[in-house]
């Protein structure tokens, strides 16, 4: 092949390459804009944001031994009652600590990043 070739594709691929991680980073300081309080976790902040996307205005966190329960209080007129984001529990636990047993029995799991697992239930579970 044709080195002059190459040297083209090549130049074509880190264009790309750069371009969409210019992309992507532009839309990550767009979330943190619009989000000030980004946690740093992929998780617990995308299920924030789907929570808010969804309808849910307020959303409760109960601190419960080795967990954060979290789950939706009030949401938007306008929401889809019946979206999973705003009827669901959500259960956010260290990704050191070990979840207690009666979590696991009815929870399945949603996400697991570098600091949490989260788990998820039926919010008709609710206490």
């Amino acid at each position: 092949m044709n080195w002059k070739f190459n040297k083209r594709i090549i130049a074509s691929w880190l264009m790309l390459v750069s371009l969409s991680a210019c992309s992507c980073s532009m839309l990550r300081s767009a979330i943190v804009e619009e989000d000030s309080a980004a946690s740093g976790s992929m998780c617990t902040d995308a299920l924030r944001l789907n929570q808010q996307a969804a309808g849910c205005i307020d959303i409760a966190t109960v601190e419960a031994g080795t967990y954060t329960k979290v789950y939706c209080v009030t949401y938007r007129d306008d929401a889809e009652p019946a979206d999973r984001w705003l009827i669901d529990d959500f259960y956010i636990i260290p990704i050191d600590e070990d979840p207690e047993m009666e979590l696991l029995a009815d929870a399945k799991p949603l996400c697991l990043d570098t600091f949490y697992v989260v788990l998820t239930s039926p919010g008709y579970l609710r206490e």
